[in-house]
């Protein structure tokens, strides 16, 4: 599978360069997702803030075929234990330069399958996801528009999340580490970079009748192939990927 990606004004190309990496092999048709948060998404789960990025790429049929693909290093369910700051890419050089920020989503894992015994990757029963963190401060050229508390209101600590990963591949040499990190994530341990799939989220619903609902973080469920559509509960989710393991 050949990954592009597309965009949104205020970002520049480069900006998901690692994303370029990804390598494997869908089943269906080449599809263009607008990333855009879903209209039944829940008000108790706000994935907008992690879509800055749309895609252009051949899905994955199932969450066992994205799971089999070579690239994928890790797979895992587990909750959220919070945001915090990660690397901050300097593509360009010279003056003025924009930098790119990054934010990582720490998850403690209950069940891990591919990958779980992968030191490099999986620390203490946590893995730390690298996502992007969006466009910068047009003022100053270096501040964050979305902060770490941003991150925190919308998917709150406590969210069951299953995760499709792989080691992630830094976009550019030049780079800067956060100052601090409250969950000590080892320097030897790599952060990971889901694939566009590969960041599903359980929260509750806001339609009384139904208890739990299920939604893509990068891209929406509703926009995936039926297989992962008709997929009900995280449980469900955790036996389809159980299937795969190293």
């Amino acid at each position: 599978m050949r990954l592009t990606s597309q965009i949104k004004p205020g970002l520049t190309a480069m900006a998901t360069a690692g994303l370029l990496a990804l390598t494997g092999c869908g089943t269906a048709a080449t599809s263009t997702v607008n990333a855009a948060v879903s209209a039944s998404s829940p008000a108790q789960l706000n994935t907008s803030i992690l879509r800055s990025t749309s895609f252009k790429f051949k899905p994955f049929d199932t969450p066992e075929a994205l799971a089999s693909a070579d690239r994928i290093a890790v797979t895992a369910t587990g909750v959220v234990e919070g945001f915090e700051e990660g690397k901050t890419y300097q593509v360009e050089i010279g003056n003025g330069a924009t930098p790119y920020p990054r934010v990582n989503m720490v998850v403690k894992v209950d069940k891990a399958f591919k990958g779980a015994g992968r030191k490099d990757l999986v620390s203490n029963g946590r893995i730390y996801v690298e996502l992007s963190r969006g466009p910068v401060n047009a003022a100053d050229g270096i501040t964050p528009i979305k902060s770490i508390e941003d991150f925190d209101k919308n998917i709150s600590q406590g969210t069951r999340v299953a995760v499709f990963t792989y080691k992630t591949t830094p976009i550019a040499l030049n780079f800067t580490e956060p100052a601090t990190n409250s969950s000590g994530k080892p320097k030897e341990v790599s952060t990971l970079t889901p694939h566009p799939q590969g960041l599903i989220f359980e929260a509750i619903s806001a339609d009384p009748e139904v208890s739990r609902t299920m939604e893509g973080g990068l891209i929406s469920l509703d926009s995936m192939p039926r297989g992962w559509r008709d997929i009900r509960s995280m449980d469900e989710l955790a036996n389809r990927m159980a299937k795969v393991t190293d």
